[in-house]
């Protein structure tokens, strides 16, 4: 079986000083379990690297690796190349220039059929939101800190863990997958 790159996207860690995954610690753990040339982005728990098999498999190894090495889960979200490319073709707000105010979220389970609708019910007035295959790309024109759309609601929508990236790491994330500009 031949070796992708993949993104491996870890939720929840490196917030507020809290659920510390050093990056330099986070490809170690996924160099151990087989994961090849691991690379990362910012602390925010962006990994890319060349994986063999199925790809839910190895969001799973790494997973309970670092449940073992940290001590505490982590929720692994995994999108192969093909995903990431087009993510950024498919952009649905080019005209916005505030890359920190459009994000894509995305979920670590399939997408329910229902989730769009569930999302969309709670964009405030200035949000919009546009489905990918397996998330959603938001604008959020006052910042996603001000958003009715929170992070419970959006895994509520999702039926699954999900977590978000702005366009500049996804962006990035391209870049280290050799897909594009690392910065857009």
């Amino acid at each position: 079986m031949t070796e992708s790159r993949a993104a491996f996207l870890l939720r929840g860690i490196n917030v507020g000083g809290h659920r510390r995954v050093p990056m330099a610690d986070l490809r170690a753990v996924a160099a151990s379990v087989g994961f090849e040339e691991p690379r990362t982005y910012v602390a925010s728990g962006n990994l890319v690297a060349g994986v063999r098999g199925d790809l839910r498999t190895a969001a799973a190894r790494l997973a309970d690796a670092l449940a073992e090495r940290f001590g505490f889960a982590v929720d692994v979200v995994a999108r192969d190349a093909a995903a990431w490319a087009r993510y950024l073709a498919d952009d649905p707000f080019p005209d916005v220039d505030a890359a920190n105010r459009v994000l894509l979220y995305l979920p670590r389970d399939p997408v329910p059929a229902s989730a769009l609708e569930a999302l969309t019910a709670r964009l405030g007035p200035a949000e919009r939101a546009a489905p990918t295959t397996d998330g959603v790309w938001v604008f959020h024109a006052d910042g996603a800190g001000t958003s009715k759309l929170t992070p419970k609601a959006i895994d509520a929508a999702f039926a699954s863990p999900t977590t978000g990236r702005n366009r500049r790491t996804v962006a990035a994330i391209a870049g280290l997958m050799g897909l594009g500009d690392a910065e857009g």
